[in-house]
């Protein structure tokens, strides 16, 4: 874990026997893919980079969301959807987007620019 979290190499011998020990317990949290360290003997399984490991406790409620498939249906749903349709709601959803970060960051752009970004897009 050390030298994978800070990238450097521990003066150590490599680990020769036993079995392979994942990281995540998959019971308790979701793993991510799997790599195996020889040197280590370990199966490293963080979902992430040391830069970035979101760690997840594993549910029954986020199970029961993972196995409603939602990204599948949502994916169905939008090749149903008329891509003119679809269109029309990307732009109106990033105008929107568009006017929030104005107003988060209390600016009050010319009122031209809004129109010209909302037929931009």
């Amino acid at each position: 874990m050390y030298e994978w979290l800070c990238g450097n190499e521990l003066d150590i011998e490599d680990a020769t026997q036993g079995n392979f020990v994942a990281i995540i317990n998959d019971t308790l949290q979701y793993p991510g893919p799997s790599h195996n360290s020889k040197r280590h003997r370990v199966r490293n399984n963080l979902p992430g980079t040391r830069e970035f490991c979101p760690l997840i406790r594993r549910t029954e409620k986020l199970d029961r969301f993972i196995g409603m498939n939602l990204s599948q249906a949502a994916i169905d749903h939008i090749g149903k959807t008329h891509s003119d349709l679809l269109s029309r709601a990307t732009a109106f959803l990033l105008l929107k987007d568009s006017k929030a970060s104005y107003t988060i960051e209390g600016e009050t752009p010319p009122h031209n620019r809004i129109e010209r970004w909302g037929k931009i897009i």
